[in-house]
């Protein structure tokens, strides 16, 4: 599960800002949060990987239409290719980020 800290998402939101939409997905701090309401017990890992490819607008429009959905056309096509900029490294896109691995305790 994906949460604030997780950089696929930190570029989603900021393209949700740009056109004033609420962010529409669950994240992996409210999943917690539900969790523990719950009284459930938890125990979170951080689960590290890579998305690499390479550096083409083709490349970068695509990922972002996979990562925006149905908002991806009410999304102005510099700011879907900018949020990449700072993920470029000698000709591709590394992109080292976080996920959380909920693990119930029984």
């Amino acid at each position: 599960m994906a949460g604030r800290d997780n950089a696929l998402v930190q570029y989603t939101i900021a393209l949700f800002d740009l056109i004033g939409k609420p962010y529409p997905f669950w994240l992996a701090e409210e999943c917690e949060k539900a969790f523990r309401e719950l009284g459930e017990k938890i125990v979170i890992e951080d689960v590290h990987f890579d998305l690499i490819f390479r550096d083409s607008e083709e490349s970068r429009l695509s990922m972002a239409r996979f990562l925006m959905g149905s908002e991806y056309p009410n999304i102005p096509r510099e700011a879907l290719l900018k949020e990449f900029d700072r993920y470029l490294h000698d000709g591709n896109i590394i992109i080292k980020t976080t996920n959380k691995h909920f693990i119930l305790k029984r």
